[in-house]
């Protein structure tokens, strides 16, 4: 599992303002309020976007490029909270 915080959420017309969300795999598996700092939490900041890629699975994008649990964005500076 992986676990990123972002200042945004596109998920169609809703924007989601300061958010965690958890992906296994290639999927979104939850999303919840950033209210305290956890363990083993990605800062990516800026926006991402939840797509529906299959039916009831949606998936997260940051500039058009998927999010997956075991891939580490090019030209995207990640941080990992105390």
């Amino acid at each position: 599992m992986r676990r990123i915080a972002v200042h945004k959420i596109h998920a169609g017309e809703t924007i989601i303002h300061n958010c965690v969300v958890e992906i296994c795999g290639k999927y979104v598996v939850r999303y919840y309020p950033f209210s305290r700092e956890l363990p083993m939490t990605e800062w990516l900041g800026g926006t991402i976007e939840f797509r529906e890629d299959n039916p009831g699975k949606f998936s997260a994008y940051k500039d058009n490029r998927l999010i997956c649990e075991n891939n580490q964005q090019a030209n995207v500076i990640l941080h990992r909270t105390q």
